[in-house]
């Protein structure tokens, strides 16, 4: 199928987030909310990017302006449509789109995109262009030491995280064990500390900006109150 663009207004209702080829692990709720605060004044945002892929419209690149659009409640949203990506390419274009500008990806995301990458069996090359880490130094990158960012301990040895990461830069097969071990262990370097989490919260709240209608937003909350 040969590939087609368009340019349209399209129902964000409409469009999927799958987070198996959004590169971006985390969504920064501050970033949508700045987004928004600028649309308000009149700042111009390019389109998202999304690709019809059987019968879904997934989000391809623009992740905050999608949300700043949902703060704003509004209905639509400019978007960059593709027609004619196969799974494979949609992947690639939105590592590199999301690479190239907005939020500057994290480590942990990038190790993460390394490791699909090399279970999809891209060689070492391509994963080094693609992340944009330099090729000799890229087992180094998939390997570093895990150190949590509250209280500076060694989450995981880094002889572990190299050991899993060479199965990959081997071209062995993906330990789905492993992986998510490894997974989890990075997430903790990125967990905000305990005042910016309230502040973002108390904003929330505030702002209104809390989907009510989501029965599992409601249990949170009620969680929330039971605890306090």
């Amino acid at each position: 199928m040969s590939v087609r663009k368009t340019l349209k207004n399209i129902e964000l209702k409409q469009i999927k987030f799958d987070e198996k080829i959004y590169p971006r692990s985390q969504y920064s709720w501050q970033t949508g909310y700045d987004y928004s605060e600028s649309m308000k004044v009149g700042s111009k945002f390019p389109p998202i990017v999304v690709a019809l892929y059987k019968r879904r419209l997934v989000l391809i690149d623009g992740r905050h302006r999608f949300e700043a659009n949902k703060i704003l409640k509004k209905k639509t949203i400019l978007a960059e449509v593709y027609t004619g990506w196969n799974y494979q390419r949609m992947f690639e274009e939105a590592i590199t789109r999301n690479i190239q500008h907005g939020r500057p990806l994290s480590p942990y995301e990038k190790r993460n995109i390394a490791l699909r990458l090399r279970n999809m069996k891209y060689n070492l090359k391509e994963v080094s262009q693609l992340i944009q880490v330099p090729f000799d130094k890229l087992e180094d990158f998939i390997g570093q030491r895990l150190i949590s960012a509250t209280t500076g301990d060694t989450l995981v040895d880094r002889s572990v995280v190299v050991k899993s990461a060479f199965k990959h830069l081997a071209g062995n097969k993906f330990n789905k064990k492993d992986f998510a071990a490894i997974k989890t262990t990075q997430k903790e370097i990125y967990v905000r500390d305990q005042a910016e989490l309230l502040s973002t919260l108390i904003k929330l709240i505030e702002g209104g900006f809390l989907d009510t209608s989501n029965k599992k937003v409601n249990d949170l909350l009620n969680k929330l109150r039971s605890l306090i």
